[in-house]
């Protein structure tokens, strides 16, 4: 190089090259781009093993946010863990206004925030756009003892989401007499 055309001090020497890239290269790159976008599935889920809980409380709080969206669902466990809003529940339960039982499971509605927002991530990753809680499941967990052969109550769910189906809407035709 001629001292001309010598960088500057804080310049940056640039050499121009043409960019030159294989044909194989760019199909492989275009078939992965367009399996990432076909990929979208049919359903996310998140799971809560071993979770220090009682399951009846789990088994009142799955029936309670099935069928509705994360959303809603985290919504509901913030009133819930603010005492704003009661699990309805039945069994041997004291009975709140108009004959309506339930309960404010404080420890178990902040469990079930972590499980939902795992399980937001998990739908977005899955590419479900009005994601449904449709399946809820609390099964009783192997319970650890304790000194003094007192044990520990565990629980594990699984909340499973999948994407709202809009119903068709079905004409009504009127009825021909004979």
């Amino acid at each position: 190089m001629t001292e001309e055309n010598k960088p500057q001090i804080g310049q940056v020497e640039q050499e121009k090259k043409p960019v030159e890239t294989p044909i194989k290269e760019v199909k492989k790159e275009q078939v992965k781009e367009a399996k990432k976008q076909v990929e979208k599935k049919e359903f996310a889920q998140a799971q809560g093993r071993d979770m220090p809980l009682s399951l009846k409380h789990v088994k009142f709080i799955c029936r309670f946010i099935k069928g509705k969206t994360i959303q809603e669902a985290l919504d509901l466990m913030n009133k819930v863990s603010e005492k704003k809003i009661y699990v309805p529940m039945s069994g041997e339960l004291a009975c709140r206004k108009k004959g309506i039982k339930g309960r404010y499971p404080v420890k178990a509605s902040r469990e079930f925030i972590r499980v939902l927002k795992g399980l937001q991530g998990n739908a977005n990753v899955a590419g479900l756009l009005n994601p449904i809680i449709t399946e809820t499941v609390s099964n009783k967990a192997s319970q650890p003892h304790k000194k003094g052969g007192l044990r520990f109550k565990r629980t594990h769910v699984l909340l499973k989401v999948t994407e709202k189906q809009e119903k068709p809407k079905k004409e009504n035709k009127p009825k021909e007499k004979k």
